[in-house]
């Protein structure tokens, strides 16, 4: 190993530089560097901004095996990596302080990340409880299987209790007489793991806005068979039909289309229109309820000769006007699914699909959470949604948005392609116009449920 360069005379940084060799310390303070250079004479200390490329090259950064990042600030660890991928460094630590920075500093190219406040708590759980494990708390929703029901009669396994139910700002033992009601929340305690249909069993299906019976998709043009694959991959995923809608006219798009469906293994259903495309395939959509397990995609094309653009008041009446989760495509497969979390009860459901969309389609979860949305009932949705990722297997990266949560939460989707963006209609966060500005400018598909709670 050439060097090892480590940023910050914390408390770490002197730990680390007094156990390791082949280590270089480099220190923004100048008074720090003296006492440093005083204490230990025969260590290597730089002093300089490590944000500045000069000061890290006279550190040895382009021979530098490992760069360890502990300085006290997040936002000097997270400037310096960014300066350090100029550098073929293979390995980059780094401390955490402020879980906010945690994307930040994993995109900025931080191999290894460790959160003090994060370890300590596991090491003191992992301690006092070796045995136990809160699994989440469950928010009773009007679709939940046990509404109405009192507590006796739930059968759980017998790994599992219910440690307590919140009734608004109360919390009640879990008397064996007490009716679960929509909004009560539950806390769940385990000894070791527990198989995930217990979310089902108290909660409600987690597919409540996904696919259950087949796909609506609407066919105009020859660019829309873009979207279609993205569709039929959903089809696949989801193991569902697809129902095309076409015009009459077009047989030799059908055919097209016919053949992607095909070729991806999905049953076809194929149902022509005579007469105006657009309006009669709203009405055919507005013949199906939110309790039918249909999803309703169309394709949003921005160019190409032979493409068209959907009109932005057709696309809102489609969403306003029917009672279905909508889907606006962009044709392309899923590297992440991206959702802006809130704590009211369409929230809790609309976490759950995005989820249950994360496992299916093989994609990361990024959970955007507002700043300001510091309420236990937020906390218990950021907490449903981590441990509900961990029992499914899934990566969740989770990202506190400091600003307007609107306004991030579009400049989030705008900057990446290849993800699907899960939008509760009826979130407060939502504004009507960002919506339709994520639809029009975004190179992102769109999945927006919720409007059932309209």
């Amino acid at each position: 190993m050439n060097n090892i360069i480590i940023v910050g005379a914390s408390t770490v940084g002197i730990e680390l530089m007094d156990r390791l060799d082949n280590t270089i310390l480099v220190e923004a303070d100048p008074a720090k560097c003296t006492i440093i250079r005083r204490q230990h004479p025969d260590w290597q200390v730089i002093g300089g901004d490590s944000k500045q490329p000069d000061v890290l090259m006279k550190a040895g950064i382009e021979t530098a095996d490992v760069l360890i990042l502990v300085t006290n600030k997040d936002y000097v660890n997270w400037k310096t990596a960014l300066v350090v991928r100029e550098f073929s460094v293979s390995k980059i630590v780094a401390r955490i302080n402020d879980e906010s920075y945690r994307q930040n500093l994993k995109e900025a190219g931080v191999t290894h990340l460790f959160s003090p406040v994060n370890e300590t708590i596991d090491a003191i759980h992992e301690e006092v409880f070796p045995t136990i494990e809160t699994i989440t708390d469950i928010i009773i929703t009007k679709d939940s299987p046990v509404l109405g029901a009192r507590i006796k009669s739930i059968t759980l396994p017998p790994n599992c209790i219910i440690a307590a139910v919140r009734k608004g700002q109360n919390l009640q033992k879990p008397d064996p007489s007490l009716i679960l009601k929509e909004g009560d929340i539950l806390s769940m305690v385990s000894l070791g793991e527990i198989d995930v249909e217990i979310f089902e069993t108290l909660a409600g299906s987690s597919s409540q806005h996904i696919p259950r019976t087949k796909v609506v998709y609407l066919l105009q043009s020859a660019d829309d068979i873009k979207g279609l694959k993205e569709v039929a991959f959903l089809c696949t995923r989801f193991k569902v039909g697809c129902q095309l809608v076409y015009s009459h006219e077009a047989s030799n798009l059908l055919n097209k289309a016919r053949t992607v469906l095909e070729k991806a293994g999905v049953q076809g259903e194929y149902k022509p229109i005579i007469g105006n495309l657009l309006e009669e395939f709203m009405e055919h959509v507005k013949t199906f309820g939110k309790d039918d397990g249909v999803l309703v995609a169309v394709h949003q094309a921005r160019q190409g000769i032979f493409g068209h653009s959907l009109p932005i008041k057709f696309i809102k009446h489609l969403i306003s006007d029917t009672d279905v989760s909508i889907l606006i495509a962009m044709g392309r497969k899923y590297e992440r699914v991206l959702h802006l979390l809130d704590s009211t009860m369409i929230g809790e459901q609309c976490t759950r699909c995005a989820v249950s969309l994360a496992l299916d389609t093989s994609a990361k979860l990024y959970a955007m959470c507002p700043h300001s949305s510091d309420s236990m009932e937020h906390d218990i949705v950021r907490g449903h949604t981590r441990r509900m990722a961990r029992i499914y297997g899934i990566e969740v990266v989770e990202d506190i948005v400091r600003g307007d949560p609107t306004i991030e939460f579009v400049q989030k989707v705008k900057a990446k392609s290849n993800q699907l963006v899960v939008i509760n209609w009826n979130s407060p966060f939502i504004r009507r116009d960002m919506l339709m500005r994520i639809i029009n400018d975004a190179d992102a598909s769109v999945l927006i449920v919720g409007k059932s709670q309209m």
